[in-house]
């Protein structure tokens, strides 16, 4: 059965998970914790990883952590982005995307990028979170602070989890304390209003074999994705989540794939657009709303069932 994504699970993840449960660390001091974060920031290429529950937790946690009380970030992206800015006390300014729904520019303010599927913006200004969920791997990251997302559709998975990456002891050690009700370890007496968003030993060791596989699970995302640009000229990604694809008529083609059973998604709303943000107008984003769509992508997928998606999508265009 086709569907939009199956984890890519294996005995490494689940004999580790178990391992984890039957020395009963299932807290959020585990040292489990600890080797995911230490393994995380080496292999992505940083000095420090917060781990926490979710991805939208890491967005949380980096904007807190940065102190400042207002960002822009573009309007094409999932809701997350902007929902964690707006309750960590930031005012957002939107901008619109180029065709490929990439924030550009250079800006004199803070920004929160998205690299939004699979490819990395091109924004910069002084100071940068950069929302990566939905791209991983070795990649040359450019944000103060990175935030990433392990939920169970994502390029590596612990069914749901995140984790802030960052260069800066201070951003580290703000974001370690805004994890878990800003408390120190020694005192009750809390000096900000922090959270609790930390995440388990058991779901940590999920993800340290999840890591040990992640070149093994992006060859096999790319291999997939390549196919789809060559055979449908779908969007090249950097590392591909699902496929992003801009076909001749959206909406009719999602009905004719899922009466194929095949699943699709549309493109994001732009966040300008809905009653918590509801603020401007930016037509690149508007536009890209409506056309496009996401295929299925997993690591799982096999040939048969892509060439199915393909044919499918052939014989509808054709």
């Amino acid at each position: 059965m086709i569907k939009m994504a199956k984890p890519d699970l294996t005995s490494l993840e689940t004999d580790y998970a178990y391992k984890a449960l039957k020395e009963g660390e299932i807290g959020t001091k585990s040292p489990y914790v600890k080797e995911f974060e230490e393994k995380l920031a080496e292999y992505l290429g940083f000095k420090y990883a917060v781990f926490c529950n979710s991805g939208w937790s890491a967005l949380l946690l980096a904007c807190r952590a940065s102190g400042y009380k207002r960002i822009t970030m573009p309007t094409f992206t999932m809701v997350a982005s902007g929902t964690a800015a707006k309750q960590a006390g930031m005012e957002i300014d939107f901008t619109d995307v180029n065709e490929r729904g990439l924030m550009e520019g250079q800006y004199k303010e803070p920004i929160m990028t998205v690299d939004i599927y699979g490819k990395m913006s091109e924004a910069r200004s002084p100071f940068i979170i950069e929302d990566a969920a939905e791209i991983f791997g070795k990649q040359d990251y450019y944000g103060d602070i990175v935030c990433f997302s392990f939920f169970y559709n994502k390029i590596i998975t612990t069914g749901n989890g995140g984790a802030c990456l960052t260069n800066d002891k201070d951003l580290y050690e703000e974001m370690k304390l805004f994890r878990h009700h800003y408390y120190d370890g020694k005192s009750y007496v809390h000096k900000k209003d922090g959270y609790n968003v930390s995440q388990s030993g058991v779901i940590a060791a999920i993800g340290t074999k999840q890591l040990e596989r992640v070149d093994e699970i992006l060859e096999k995302r790319r291999i997939l994705g390549e196919r789809y640009v060559k055979e449908l000229g779908a969007w090249e990604c950097s590392e591909y989540w699902y496929q992003p694809y801009l076909p001749k008529e959206r909406d009719n083609l999602a009905i004719y794939l899922e009466s194929k059973g095949i699943p699709t998604r549309s493109f994001f709303t732009p966040l300008h657009t809905m009653p918590p943000f509801k603020q401007g107008s930016y037509p690149i984003a508007e536009e890209l709303s409506k056309k496009g769509i996401l295929l299925p992508l997993y690591p799982t997928m096999t040939k048969e069932e892509q060439d199915y998606i393909i044919k499918s999508i052939k014989e509808y265009e054709n």
